[in-house]
């Protein structure tokens, strides 16, 4: 069971164009806590987590360059 800080990879499938690599915090297997998510469609979150879902303020940056911060 994943506690605390640690990194987790994915690899990736036929239908994905990148891995999603995870750097952060974990709390009973779950993302928890600040945390950068590079995800397989190329996008990026760096903020925080909670029960393994975005939560609360983080930047997430899209692939075309666009992004989104609160």
């Amino acid at each position: 069971m994943k506690h605390g800080l640690g990194f987790y990879k994915t690899e990736k499938s036929l239908f994905e164009a990148h891995d999603s690599i995870y750097k952060g915090y974990f709390n009973d297997d779950l993302k928890e806590g600040k945390g950068c998510m590079q995800m397989h469609t190329g996008d990026q979150y760096i903020g925080t987590f909670k029960n393994n879902e975005l939560h609360g303020y983080g930047v997430l940056k899209f692939a075309n360059g666009d992004f989104y911060e609160g």
